[in-house]
């Protein structure tokens, strides 16, 4: 799944992709397919029931809870790992809230809308309509899991919904540029970006022993959805491109990684609250989060999802582009 890859640092990586159209894009900038042919009959919001009502087990497998890897959680009890088991589901669930309503549909509704200065076909709009659709549907059923968590849940942990950690990281981002053009630049590939990060993980989830099978179904779904999310957006990409100027392909390649970046940080003060509520000490928790993420292992794992995006960036740009992005990426360790 493209667009929730940056809730995954810190789980075994898996870069297969499970997308056929991720071939080179030189001599791809004329008309492109459109991903959403079949979108009435096997978009999730058209063709598949609601998975909430049958979701018995409100846990993420342990595979999906990488502090569960660090020596002093290990050898936890069973109680303490079901507890962050289902922290890490709900905070899953409302980092897929957010991510869908506050910036991805955002985004999708000014292309839908055609506010943004770029000449887009009335086809590509209409796909941002159906893009749209799906992404609401995605928070609709995000929400709806949410809530019964939130009412059937017996944890020690309290589940709150907040407000994400990259959020905060993209507002800040935004505020930093005086120019509205450029602010809506970094908006718009903070979503490009995010939908076009690359990993099988999501996809092989339904077949996690420990994932409750309705659940897995559901995050199955959403996978598929964004499947098409991930050709929509390479393709704007492509579109857009020989349509900014010189000055903003560059602006744009340097803001790139800090954006993948940005999105793939792991949510840290979230999981440090997590640990505290289970009695972990301020110096026990971050020597947890410290072992699960060390230094330099997000911006690794982030180039590694990113692959594909950075070299699309590398074919659509000149030798400049392709230099700035490399020195950014070497640069750039967190």
């Amino acid at each position: 799944m493209c667009g929730l890859i940056g809730f995954f640092n810190g789980c075994d990586l898996k870069l297969a992709c499970p997308k056929a159209a991720l071939g080179r894009c030189e001599k791809s900038r004329g008309q492109l397919p459109s991903a959403f042919r079949s979108w009435d009959k096997k978009a999730s919001v058209r063709s598949e029931d609601s998975r909430v009502s049958s979701i018995e087990n409100y846990l993420f497998p342990e595979a999906f809870v990488p502090v569960l890897k660090s020596e002093m959680l290990r050898e936890a009890s069973a109680d303490t790992k079901r507890a962050l088991r289902a922290a890490a589901l709900f905070r899953f669930l409302n980092f897929t809230h957010k991510l869908e309503l506050l910036v991805v549909n955002t985004v999708t509704l000014n292309i839908a809308l055609g506010r943004y200065d770029f000449d887009l076909s009335d086809a590509a709009r209409l796909d941002a309509h159906r893009l749209y659709v799906d992404e609401g549907y995605h928070a609709y059923f995000s929400f709806e899991a949410m809530q019964a968590m939130q009412s059937e849940t017996c944890t020690p942990i309290r589940l709150n919904e907040t407000t994400p950690e990259f959020v905060m990281r993209l507002q800040a981002m935004t505020e930093d540029e005086a120019d509205p053009r450029r602010k809506a630049l970094v908006q718009l590939f903070f979503v490009i970006a995010s939908e076009m990060l690359i990993t099988s993980t999501l996809h092989e989830a339904q077949n996690l022993q420990d994932m409750d099978p309705a659940l897995g179904q559901m995050i199955g779904d959403h996978a598929r959805d964004e499947a098409r999310h991930h050709v929509f957006y390479r393709s704007m990409l492509i579109r857009i491109w020989d349509q900014m100027s010189h000055e903003d392909q560059l602006f744009v390649t340097v803001k790139l990684p800090e954006l993948v970046a940005a999105y793939c940080m792991p949510a840290k003060h979230e999981q440090k609250a997590e640990l505290a509520a289970l009695g972990f000490s301020d110096r026990q928790a971050e020597s947890i989060l410290e072992e699960t993420y060390p230094t330099g292992s997000t911006s690794e794992y982030a180039w590694k999802v990113g692959a594909g995006l950075f070299r699309t960036v590398r074919e659509l740009g000149t030798a400049v582009v392709g230099d700035c992005l490399d020195d950014k990426l070497n640069s750039l360790k967190i």
